[in-house]
């Protein structure tokens, strides 16, 4: 209370935010923000099972009337966060949903082996979104994964050095187990820790977590 409102949120500035007001101020312009394109105008949090994520808002700026000159204005915020986020995740599932059935015609129409390994890398990252996607033989014997085919990261870089399971990690595999792992950022700096091949990939492609489908040759 009794602070500038540009100096209490300097971000509004920062952000190129503050044209909205000087000219609601100054020129009795109204101004609509909405979440979608603009996110928020003043920074706030909303939280969600514990955790703090920028609020998300739609954001109405009028202008106050006065005889003496520019009276001030009105800003009234619309939490938009939790309608935003769910239909993100609907998007997300769609997008996902959508994938799987391309990828599903795909068995059904390519008998080629490479055509078809190419063709589910690419609907896995083009279509569904992720980064990077490869499919790769195991070697029973020793454990160690040789990647044939890939998109969104070059062959060379999973290639080299090999990659190589440990026992728990190849028995899970030989049972057609899916699994998911996360890596531990700090442990991949750490020489007292052995690193599992799927902390060796999530270095390799700068992500955080990794999801393995065994799938039987």
């Amino acid at each position: 209370v009794g602070e500038h409102l540009l100096e209490r949120f300097p971000e509004i500035r920062s952000r190129n935010k503050a044209g909205y007001l000087v000219k609601c101020v100054q020129r009795s312009i109204p101004s609509v923000l909405s979440a979608y394109l603009h996110q928020y105008l003043m920074p706030m949090s909303v939280y969600k099972n514990g955790k703090a994520r920028q609020m998300l808002q739609n954001v109405k700026i009028y202008p106050l009337s006065s005889t003496e000159g520019p009276g001030g204005a009105l800003i009234i915020i619309e939490d938009k966060t939790e309608a935003i986020l769910h239909e993100q995740t609907i998007s997300n599932l769609t997008r996902l949903l959508n994938g799987l059935r391309q990828i599903n015609k795909k068995l059904s129409q390519i008998t080629a082996r490479e055509t078809l390994f190419n063709e589910v890398c690419r609907i896995l990252t083009a279509e569904i979104g992720l980064p990077c996607a490869w499919i790769g033989e195991m070697l029973k014997d020793s454990g160690r994964f040789v990647p044939q085919y890939a998109q969104g990261i070059d062959l060379e870089i999973l290639q080299e050095p090999p990659l190589v399971c440990d026992e728990s990690e190849r028995k899970r595999l030989v049972n057609h187990d899916i699994f998911y792992d996360r890596c531990d950022m700090q442990s991949l700096g750490s020489h007292d820790k052995p690193h599992t091949a799927w902390q060796h990939i999530s270095k390799k492609t700068d992500a955080r977590s990794c999801c393995v489908l065994p799938v039987e040759n």
